[in-house]
């Protein structure tokens, strides 16, 4: 019984906490990442400019990211989202960089 007392306070906390915190979540309860403002996304041409802004190729900067060359080419070519992960990593890198 206490389990099951502590699951369902465990599960109002978690409610709270998502309402607090503006998080959607999906019908299931299943909690789903806030979505960054669209003007904070990171654009393919401002991976392909901050990549140069490094002095990095495709293949240097697929090698730091660990990914391949022709998903940092589908990236700044538009064909797929720059995800929010490699934004912070090229963030990450300029200020290593002093850039």
């Amino acid at each position: 019984m206490l389990e099951k007392e502590l699951s369902v306070s465990g599960r109002r906390a978690s409610r709270q906490v998502v309402a607090e915190l503006d998080v959607i979540t999906d019908e299931e309860g299943a909690f789903a990442h806030p979505q960054p403002e669209a003007n904070d996304m990171m654009t393919g041409e401002g991976l392909r400019l901050a990549r140069r802004g490094l002095n990095l190729t495709q293949h240097r900067l697929a090698h730091l990211l660990d990914l391949t060359r022709v998903t940092v080419c589908l990236y700044e070519n538009g064909h797929a989202r720059v995800p929010r992960v490699v934004q912070l990593a090229m963030e990450t890198l300029k200020a290593r960089a002093g850039a």
